[in-house]
This record gives C-alpha cells, structure tokens and sequence, in this order.
C-alpha cells in the first residue's frame, strides 16, 4: 500500500532525507519547508491530501499542535536520541578535535548527552539546554541563542551544537562557531516506518464500518431536515426503521473526526425534542448494527433528554455525549 508522508522541515533537512526516502518502499514524500520552525503551523494549514505527517523534530511538532490535532491523520517527528548526540560529538572531535565539555548543546532531553558522557567515562558537566517542557514561541528560541551566546563568551566552550536549524542559522550570523546536531540514517529511516505503520493502522481504523440509530420520542416538522444535515457530516445517508426510528451507515474515520472537532455535538443540540442516538462500528455491517442498538439503548435509559453513546467492536461504551465522556466495558 502506497502512503503518502507530508514532511514538515527545514531546507537543509530535506536535502539529507529526500534521497533516504527515495530508498524506501512504498513511501511518497510530500515537503514542506520553512525558513523558521513557528511557519509550520501555516503549512499544515496548506496541506495537500496526505496519510500522514512527519516533522523533522520536536519543535515544529510542539509548535503546530493547535493546528496539528485537528487533523484526522497520524503525526509524527524524528526521534533524539543516545546515537543522535554521539554521531554529532564524534564528528566534531573527529574534524576539529574540540572535546565534549567544551561544547555547548541544546536538545530535547538533557539524559541522552549525560548518558553519552557516562558511557564514555567522561566526568566533566555536559553544557547543555533541554527544552523538553518549554511552552514553544519565538522567546524561547532567542533563550537558547542566548544561552550558547553566553557559554561562548565565557569561554566556557569554543563551540556550540544545536538541534534547531533556525538557531544554527543565528548563531552563525552573529559568529558564533556552531554545528547542527546530526541527524543519522538509520534514525530518519525508523521514523519514516513509524509513519508509514500509523498511517496503515489509521486507514484500516477509519475504514471499519460505523452505524447510527437515531430514535424521536415525537417527530417535530424539522426532524427530517435535522436527519439530513447530519447524514452529510457523516457523508451517509439515513434510513427510516419504523415510524420514529432512522439508521445511517458510514465509517469510523467519518464519525470520529466529527465527534473531534465538536461538529456532531453541535448537529444534535439543535435536534428539537428528545431524541436517543446510538452509534456503533464493527467489522461487518450486521456487526455495527447491533452495536448501535446496545449504545442506543443505553441514551434510551439516560436522564440526560437527549444524549448519545457510542459502543465499539471491542464492546468498549463511550458516552454520554455530549454532556460527559466515560468508558465502560
């Protein structure tokens, strides 16, 4: 199955991934570049069709999550990790013979240099910033260019090794010796995969049957022009049971995308008089069916007038919705 991966990263980073990717089976790479890793919330804004997206690091994932969330495809970013900072430390030893404690580094996590330094029987203090728990804005960028700024000007280091590509750019205008953390072959390739294999658990999640049983205590004269608009939010369309009951067929993907961006709970606060919907998925039509019925039954019992619940093929009971969220099983 063919997927299609949106990148989202600087230009110096597709230039190193574009050629690894090419390499992959079954993977169509999309990019999308930016010049400063806060426009990665405007790209996804531009999104072409894709079954997934991956970013080059933390920082433009973190810094895209409002926008990020609200789409109905998996994400992903490339891993930091242990081999991450040793292949950059190696290399800068290896062409320009300055020693690990005399860099200053920033990255996502400050154990994986501390565990390099441990690994390699280093006992000096490792220079570095994390910004694992930073709330992302242009601020804290400038706090890290800040941050090897002043270990250089001390002399406390000759040279300084960033994970941020805009950062690297700074640095390097203002004089500072810098490097751009290296990001190694083999790590770029895992998280491609791991994109790929979210992105094939998505399709087949989203493409499992979804049923939905709306039943009225009295039908109103909008009733069924209420019934229409929800059938193409959830891209079906409904059929009459009996005189008070309808049934819709649609996919999982559709009424879960709906119930993320708060669209079906909207539709059915407008829905005149009492109403109790059940929605259910399952592998087979039949299967979805029945599961509808048991979540309908339950809002049938609720105190709450009008309310829905949603039963999966694992029989695992969400709802009510929209007043609360609770599971049972």
């Amino acid at each position: 199955m063919m997927i299609k991966i949106a990148v989202v990263g600087s230009k110096e980073f597709m230039e190193n991934l574009l050629p690894i990717a090419h390499k992959l089976e079954e993977i169509e790479i999309d990019p999308y570049i930016y010049l400063h890793p806060a426009e990665s919330s405007e790209l996804l804004k531009r999104l072409k069709p894709c079954d997934a997206i991956f970013f080059s690091g933390a920082l433009p994932y973190y810094m895209a999550k409002e926008i990020r969330e609200q789409l109905p495809i998996p994400s992903v970013y490339l891993q930091q990790d242990e081999t991450t900072v040793a292949s950059s430390l190696l290399s800068i030893i290896y062409h320009q013979s300055i020693q690990p404690h005399k860099i200053s580094i920033d990255l996502v996590d400050r154990s994986f240099i501390t565990n390099v330094f441990h690994d390699i029987g280093l006992k000096e203090t490792p220079q570095v910033m994390d910004y694992e728990n930073m709330l992302w804005s242009n601020d804290e960028i400038k706090r890290i260019i800040d941050f090897h700024l002043a270990k250089y000007q001390s002399g406390e280091v000759d040279l300084a090794l960033t994970s941020i590509h805009a950062v690297y750019d700074e640095l390097q205008k203002i004089g500072i010796p810098s490097e751009r953390m290296i990001d190694p072959t083999q790590s770029i390739i895992h998280g491609l995969k791991d994109a790929k294999i979210k992105a094939e658990l998505a399709k087949s999640h989203s493409a499992t049957v979804g049923a939905c049983i709306i039943s009225f205590i009295e039908l109103q004269e909008s009733s069924l022009e209420q019934l229409n608009v929800i059938s193409k939010e959830l891209r079906g369309s409904f059929k009459q049971v009996d005189e008070m009951t309808f049934i819709l067929y649609t996919t999982r993907g559709d009424i879960e995308l709906s119930i993320k961006t708060n669209t079906i709970d909207r539709l059915f606060m407008n829905i005149e008089g009492a109403v109790s919907i059940g929605f259910g998925y399952g592998k087979t039509v039949n299967e979805a069916e029945q599961n509808a019925k048991i979540a309908r039954g339950f809002a049938k019992n609720n105190p709450i007038e009008s309310c829905f619940y949603i039963l999966t093929s694992d029989k695992e009971l969400f709802g009510p919705f929209p007043k609360e969220q609770r599971v049972q099983s």
